[in-house]
């Protein structure tokens, strides 16, 4: 995946391993599985090759650690992006704008991807990439509208003033 790699880790189970040995959070989970902490530091050693951390434990381990390395490592490998959503259920008109921004801009990459999988854009893939930016870009407004209103700004104006045709005394 082209840009900056933040996650310094090998694997998942690696990943695991250090938000929670960082924060000190093993014998926690430990607790919540029902394991030992040793067994579970055994499990999560990633030197240790005869016991296994399972895939069904990542999510209790990134909530006990409060850390979200784990899926951002996972996400990175697959070509993802990870992007945390704001708290579902809020009435705030921002927030609603938000998540209606990041769909439309998730229906944009989709889009591209569909359209470049074998490498040729055809005129009607162009069409319908064009119709998911204009909507993404239309959203994207409406969410600047949302902002404004919010903090009681008057809105860009849609034109700009007519330029008064006096004259200058700047010589072109």
């Amino acid at each position: 995946m082209p840009g900056k790699k933040v996650l310094r880790y090998a694997n998942l189970t690696e990943a695991c391993h250090d938000v929670l040995t960082s924060k000190g959070k093993t014998n926690q989970l430990a607790k919540r599985l029902g394991r030992t902490p040793t067994t579970l530091s055994q499990q999560l050693n990633p030197n240790v090759d005869y016991t296994h951390f399972s895939a069904d434990n990542v999510l209790p381990a990134i909530e006990e650690a409060n850390d979200d390395a784990p899926l951002f490592w996972l996400a990175e490998q697959r070509g993802f992006l990870c992007v945390p959503m704001i708290s579902v259920g809020s009435e705030c008109k921002l927030e609603f704008e938000l998540m209606k921004s990041s769909k439309e801009f998730s229906d944009v990459v989709v889009t591209y991807n569909d359209i470049m999988e074998d490498g040729v854009v055809t005129p009607e893939e162009a069409a319908r990439f064009r119709k998911e930016a204009q909507e993404a870009a239309a959203q994207l407004l409406a969410m600047a509208d949302a902002v404004d209103a919010a903090v009681d700004v008057d809105p860009l104006p849609k034109e700009l003033p007519p330029i008064p045709s006096a004259g200058t005394d700047r010589k072109q």
